[in-house]
């Protein structure tokens, strides 16, 4: 599993004729996010924080998006996010069946959620003192 960059620039476009050009939210989006999901919540786990299991919905291709499906991701960036992340990732919506659509702007903000607790990850393993020697075999 690596890390996949975000698509953080989801948009509504029209094209001349009023015909909608902008981006669709599919099951491809929905992997790409667990796949992320997953991804930091091994590497939380490897610095210090031990987050509950992860809860996603299983789907394949030609599945649609359902509100389950995003309310699993919304629970998932809360289970990954420490208290420390707070102030920089913002809390959860949630979604119910036959209601509105998750939206360019919430899709946007899922998945600079997902990059901004990739970088604050990735600059605390970065900071992790290590060892200037390998313990091991050997004679001392």
């Amino acid at each position: 599993m690596q890390w996949i960059t975000p698509k953080t620039d989801w948009k509504i476009q029209l094209d001349l004729d009023g015909h909608y050009q902008g981006d669709y939210f599919e099951i491809a989006d929905y992997q790409r996010i667990c796949n992320n999901l997953n991804y930091l919540h091994k590497m939380a786990a490897q610095l210090w924080i031990q987050p509950e299991k992860l809860q996603m919905i299983n789907v394949e291709r030609g599945d649609f998006c359902t509100a389950e499906m995003i309310n699993a991701i919304e629970q998932a960036i809360q289970t990954i996010k420490p208290e420390a992340f707070s102030s920089v990732i913002p809390s959860a919506k949630t979604w119910k069946a036959n209601d509105f659509a998750p939206m360019v702007h919430d899709l946007n903000r899922i998945e600079k959620a997902l990059q901004n607790i990739y970088l604050l990850l990735l600059q605390q393993q970065n900071v992790l003192p290590k060892l200037a020697i390998k313990l091991g075999g050997g004679r001392f």
